[in-house]
């Protein structure tokens, strides 16, 4: 608003008369500057390293540039209003290339289940206990292997009968 009602509007010194004026009175033709020039203009660049996938991170989501390039540092070249689409320079190589945001598609769902024997199973006792429990079985049994007096008694083996 203030550079269509203000600025156009007064006299300037060095051309003496308003821009808008200037503008309208001109007789040098109108030149037009190729599209694509204009939209190269307003692009944005960064510089990316590669992970050991093969991806980078940018702007919270992710980009699959390529397993030659990992370790290696990238520019990237976007339009801020558009980031699902990039393009990758590589000055090293003097590569240029597009790349798109990396979806998981379908064919990559959930992980399959482990087999049964490579899944964790809860402890159903403690070894330590397991240990215990062995040891005072082993010392029962030698304790009931001792001589009974009641035994001998019941065997006829008393001294009653001498």
């Amino acid at each position: 608003m203030w550079l269509a009602e203000c600025y156009h509007k007064k006299e300037h010194a060095g051309i003496e008369k308003t821009p808008e004026n200037a503008y309208i009175s001109s007789k040098t033709p109108l030149r037009f500057m190729p599209v694509d020039i204009v939209a190269k203009a307003f692009l944005r660049l960064e510089q990316r390293k590669v992970d050991k996938s093969g991806c980078i991170s940018f702007k919270g989501k992710k980009y699959e540039v390529g397993l030659v390039y990992i370790g290696h540092k990238v520019d990237i070249v976007y339009d801020p209003a558009d980031i699902s689409a990039l393009t990758v320079e590589d000055n090293n190589l003097g590569t240029s290339f597009r790349i798109n945001e990396l979806t998981i598609g379908t064919h990559a769902g959930p992980r399959p289940k482990l087999p049964e024997h490579m899944t964790e199973t809860k402890p159903t006792t403690s070894r330590l206990l397991d240990e215990k429990q062995k040891h005072y079985d082993r010392r029962r049994l030698s304790a009931t292997r001792a001589i009974s007096y009641a035994q001998i008694n019941k065997s006829g083996g008393g001294d009653g009968d001498v």
